[in-house]
């Protein structure tokens, strides 16, 4: 017979499911340290940069919380504090144009609907107007709306109707903006953002937390983390058309796959490392280094 995995006997059972909502007070605090630290640096201090910043974290702490896994407890715990330090955060809640700190708001709102709406056909008629306007905003998002494209009929209520809603939507967003007029080929951008920029770590973290979301576990968790794909995609056929902007483009890109990267770290420290004293210090040494890949 299969033993029962003991608890941490540092914590009571009780408190174990809902440490996922205390993990945004650490990264709060260290974006509210991001301000003063701009500020010695002559970057007067914004109450619009702080608030900007303080919803992306806000967004990202209601995924992790809504995601709902077994025993990931400490799921958002460094992942968030990655966020509020990182130097693109910084970017998109400082720059004046606000279009892509919209871009990213909205996208994570998508995400939390996906979480927060078990019924296909519901999803469907939700999601639709969101996924137009990120694909208005930015082109890189015309794949968004296949996020279902692999649900099966049983992982939630409705799958079909998310399923070729979703691609029915996509073509139609396709042709509704022109998609054809922006198709460009566009291996030096994600060059740059995978191997050049080092995020290739933080990709393959992601995907090991999309293979934690595997087929047994029903709901639309999964389809929260299909943009990792999709959106690396979206940048090699539909980036680079405007070099102004594509700095900014990369730091939504480079945000993203930190906050996804997230599940897959928990994932590491439940099912692949040692659950000893020694391998928890590992995970924690590692997490700490991590911070090096933001900053």
């Amino acid at each position: 017979m299969k033993k029962k995995k003991a608890l941490p006997a540092f914590l009571p059972s009780s408190i174990l499911p809902r440490l996922p909502w205390l993990w945004p007070v650490p990264a709060a605090g260290l974006w509210v340290w991001e301000q003063f630290a701009h500020a010695s640096e002559g970057v007067p201090l914004s109450g619009l940069i702080f608030a900007k910043g303080l919803v992306l974290l806000a967004e990202a702490a209601v995924l992790y919380g809504l995601a709902r896994f077994p025993k990931f407890y400490f799921l958002g715990m460094f992942p968030l504090s990655w966020l509020a330090v990182s130097h693109f955060q910084w970017d998109l809640c400082a720059v004046p144009e606000y279009r892509f700190w919209v871009w990213l708001a909205l996208f994570l709102g998508v995400e939390i609907l996906i979480l927060a709406l078990p019924d296909g056909k519901k999803l469907l008629f939700a999601l639709v107007p969101g996924w137009a306007v990120l694909v208005w905003l930015f082109k890189f998002s015309f794949l968004l709306p296949l996020v279902f494209l692999t649900a099966p009929s049983k992982r939630f209520w409705n799958a079909p109707w998310a399923r070729w809603g979703g691609l029915a939507t996509a073509v139609v967003l396709y042709l509704a903006f022109g998609g054809w007029n922006y198709w460009f080929l566009n291996w030096t951008d994600l060059y740059d953002l995978l191997i050049s920029g080092r995020f290739i770590a933080f990709f393959v973290l992601g995907c090991l937390g999309l293979a934690a979301f595997d087929s047994k576990w029903k709901g639309s968790f999964r389809h929260v983390l299909l943009p990792l794909v999709l959106l690396p995609a979206g940048l090699l056929f539909w980036g680079g058309n405007n070099p102004a902007s594509g700095f900014f483009e990369m730091a939504i890109l480079q945000w993203v796959l930190v906050w996804m990267a997230g599940y897959g770290w928990e994932a590491f420290r439940e099912y692949l490392l040692d659950p000893t004293w020694h391998g928890r210090l590992v995970w924690l040494a590692l997490s700490l280094g991590l911070f090096g890949g933001v900053l």
